[in-house]
């Protein structure tokens, strides 16, 4: 069963100080006053090119016997924060909580990578650092979350303030930030609960976002398989490389005791299944870094918007008892402006990465056709 990132203290392989981890109930407003006037900030209130903003390589940090992992965030090439997963998860909480028509990409889940590398490899962390850093660019790429106290405190707070306000504000462990439980086997992609039955429909806005959703759940069904699929590649070409690998080793080791005529002909086949194998290689890198960033960024960014509309109807049903706050009419409006942006990147995404893994195919094919015509004129030739 794939989880998702609020089960963060679960999945995580940093060790919390149990201590840490006490929640009270949230207020309207932080009670904590930022002491950033008396610091010196390179960060701006107002980000215009949100592309510079950029994660560097995770470092491992220990405290006693307990280790954990931190990001250290750039802006401008300078360094602003670092940041561990956990927060990332409280940054995006907060957004479901304050902006629930806003849409945010979900974020890495350890299961959503562990399928490819397990977090004992440094690979783990580079996709781990792909994934937040695009979950950040869309923040600051968008005009409602780049201008939020939630986004500025996470981009400018020391530790220990930051840590305050994830003390002050609730744990979101339920449907407002991301689902509780969704299935990744193709038969069962979404959850009983995505699968729930639809609300009665009561306008023209309910109609529109709830074809939406159904349209979403097919492609996001659509991409798990691909997933899968992107999955069995990459194993199945690790598996081939070791092969070939195997094999150049074997033909090498007979040459040396074959006579003369053979023993050539043996080191033609050493030689060619050494050279499959390191064309093997390059292909595996690309393949495996366009499955785990971009075919797994193009997942997460449909997670998101489909717990947008899950969040939509919650607060719909809901809204007279829990959500008196919450205008429908900004959230319909937040909504619809961040699915039409949806829609152009999913496009944009959809087309890259097919044509990518396209090209990365065709390309290996040709280069072990040529090795194999170069080994067939050199025996010839011979």
């Amino acid at each position: 069963m794939r989880r998702t990132p609020n089960d963060i203290e679960s999945l995580e392989e940093e060790k919390i100080n149990p201590g840490s981890g006490s929640y009270t109930k949230p207020r309207n407003r932080y009670s904590l006053e930022s002491d950033l006037s008396n610091r010196s900030q390179s960060f701006p209130s107002n980000i215009q090119d949100y592309q510079d903003i950029a994660l560097g390589e995770a470092q491992k940090h220990r405290e006693g016997r307990e280790s954990y992992y931190t990001f250290p965030i750039y802006h401008n090439g300078t360094l602003l924060v670092h940041r561990r997963y956990r927060e990332f998860v409280w940054l995006r909480n907060q957004f479901a909580e304050t902006f629930p028509g806003c849409i945010t990409t979900a974020l890495p889940e350890k299961e959503g990578i562990i399928g490819y590398w397990t977090n004992q490899e440094s690979i783990f962390y580079t996709m781990r650092r792909y994934g937040l850093e695009k979950f950040l660019k869309r923040v600051a790429g968008h005009p409602k979350l780049s201008q939020s106290q939630e986004f500025l405190f996470f981009m400018r707070d020391d530790e220990a303030n930051l840590q305050i306000r994830m003390k002050e504000s609730l744990a979101k462990k339920g449907w407002i930030g991301t689902f509780s439980d969704f299935k990744s086997s193709v038969s069962s992609t979404i959850s009983s609960y995505m699968y729930g039955e639809q609300p009665i429909l009561q306008d023209e806005a309910d109609v529109f976002f709830n074809t939406q959703r159904t349209e979403l759940r097919g492609l996001y069904q659509q991409q798990e398989l691909l997933c899968s699929q992107g999955n069995e590649m990459v194993t199945n070409l690790d598996a081939e490389i070791n092969s070939n690998i195997a094999l150049s080793k074997a033909y090498e080791n007979m040459r040396k005791v074959e006579k003369e005529q053979i023993a050539e002909k043996l080191k033609i086949l050493a030689e060619t299944h050494h050279q499959i194998a390191e064309v093997q290689k390059e292909s595996f890198d690309k393949i495996k870094l366009l499955v785990g960033q971009d075919l797994e960024d193009y997942r997460r960014l449909t997670l998101g918007a489909l717990e947008t509309l899950e969040r939509r109807n919650k607060i719909k049903i809901e809204k007279p008892e829990i959500y008196a706050n919450i205008s429908m009419r900004d959230l319909n409006a937040d909504l619809k402006k961040d699915l039409e942006q949806f829609q152009q990147e999913k496009i944009f995404l959809g087309k890259s990465v097919s044509n990518q893994l396209i090209i990365y195919k065709q390309e290996m094919t040709e280069k072990i056709s040529e090795v194999w015509r170069e080994a067939y004129n050199r025996v010839i030739g011979w």
